[in-house]
């Protein structure tokens, strides 16, 4: 968290106009840098949230259809 507190801090920095020269280019590039790493992020946490739904569905139905049809799994 802290270093996204730095970069909010640093935007905000450059956009009051308190900074007497802000390097655009490179704070373009550095703000793509820190989108790709949230939507890194984000993908990653879309994953296992479909995963760990994806075998909660396969334990909750393996349990039903062993209840009903008495199958030893």
């Amino acid at each position: 968290m802290k270093y996204w507190r730095e970069h909010e801090k640093n935007i905000k920095q450059a956009l009051s106009g308190k900074k007497t020269k802000t390097d655009w280019a490179k704070l373009y590039s550095q703000h793509q840098e820190k989108i790709k790493l949230i939507q890194h992020e984000r993908l990653i946490h879309l994953l296992v949230t479909l995963a760990f739904g994806l075998f909660s569905l396969i334990t909750f139905f393996s349990l039903a259809l062993k209840s009903v049809c008495h199958v030893n799994i």
